[in-house]
């Protein structure tokens, strides 16, 4: 269901019949945060997933466009104790934690990326895609390229691959 928004949706991943991975697609549109609604939403889904599952939730990630605060925390706080680090925390977050997700991926701010793990998730910045970085055409400085996420067992694990935006610029 969209809640309002332009679109939210989970993809499981399954291996034999039990789902070992939740690919949440969380969509705020025009807002500055997730919504109450979105937050029941994401546990209606898990709790689901958990029932499916015999009473174990999948192992989750939750992508969005625009940041949540504790990703600034993790970039903060980095290499620090994290149990009290943060001071407003987002309610998508605490339940996160409690419903099996163990990462957060974003992106948002074109000139940035990095993976950095925050209270015991990884909090993912993605490398922007696509020929721009900002509004700017003549900016000298970019990051460009994409992040990949390789599912493996135990982890995740998180590439940021790089490419130059001259070598496959789009022709007008």
């Amino acid at each position: 269901t969209n809640i309002g928004t332009l679109g939210n949706y989970v993809i499981n991943i399954k291996e034999e019949d039990k789902i070992i991975n939740s690919l949440y697609m969380m969509d705020y549109g025009w807002r500055d945060e997730i919504t109450d609604e979105q937050v029941e939403w994401f546990k209606w889904n898990a709790d689901g997933i958990k029932a499916h599952n015999n009473n174990e939730y999948s192992k989750g990630m939750i992508f969005m466009h625009k940041p949540i605060h504790e990703f600034f925390s993790a970039i903060i706080y980095e290499g620090e104790d994290q149990s009290d680090a943060d001071n407003y925390p987002e309610p998508i977050f605490a339940e996160a934690k409690a419903h099996g997700v163990t990462d957060f991926v974003c992106g948002h701010f074109h000139e940035l990326n990095f993976s950095l793990k925050f209270q015991d998730i990884r909090m993912t910045m993605a490398t922007k895609t696509g020929e721009l970085v900002s509004f700017y055409e003549d900016e000298d400085e970019y990051i460009n390229g994409g992040t990949s996420f390789a599912l493996t067992g135990d982890d995740v694990i998180v590439t940021h691959n790089y490419v130059n935006r001259n070598d496959y610029r789009i022709k007008r």
